[in-house]
């Protein structure tokens, strides 16, 4: 439907600057936690501590990939509705278009379900990410403010990008 509509161009478009974005994100929140990590181990490198810094690259990998998965169709999705009504307000005969809504409504439907489970999933990661960052600034007194910058740089970006 996408396609036949002409937006998938713009779908395209539109999801590689959602990578771009969330890519940086992910990039700049591990290489603040990695010169944290740095510069909180001076004296000597432990292992146990640098497992800690490979979790949390894939962890906020995880939640950089399920961000970018619920843009990308939710991207779809607007720009397929926005394809939609140019066609309509082009169109003479409104019966097509009435046929048209209808697919559109049930691709939008699945989409939907599709995307609540993961939405609910990202938000209360994103919530528990930065409680998990207050708690730590409560209880060690914020061991290095890079430490716990890299998980706010992440979430907030992630959140702004959602909801802009």
């Amino acid at each position: 439907y996408v396609q036949r509509q002409g937006a998938l161009e713009g779908w395209w478009r539109k999801s590689r600057r959602f990578s771009r974005l969330l890519v940086f994100l992910w990039l700049s929140s591990v290489a603040l936690r990695g010169v944290a990590f740095a510069l909180l181990h001076l004296e000597g490198f432990v292992w146990h501590d640098a497992s800690g810094l490979v979790v949390f690259a894939f962890s906020s990998a995880a939640f950089t990939g399920l961000s970018y998965s619920i843009l990308y169709m939710s991207c779809g999705a607007t720009l397929t509705v926005d394809a939609y009504c140019m066609q309509c307000s082009r169109a003479s005969d409104l019966t097509d278009c009435v046929y048209e809504w209808n697919l559109l409504q049930s691709l939008l439907r699945k989409v939907s379900r599709a995307l609540e489970t993961s939405f609910l999933i990202l938000q209360t990661t994103a919530l528990a990410m930065l409680l998990l960052c207050a708690s730590d600034l409560v209880l060690h007194g914020g061991r290095s403010p890079l430490w716990l910058s890299a998980t706010v740089v992440l979430t907030l970006g992630v959140l702004l990008t959602f909801f802009k």
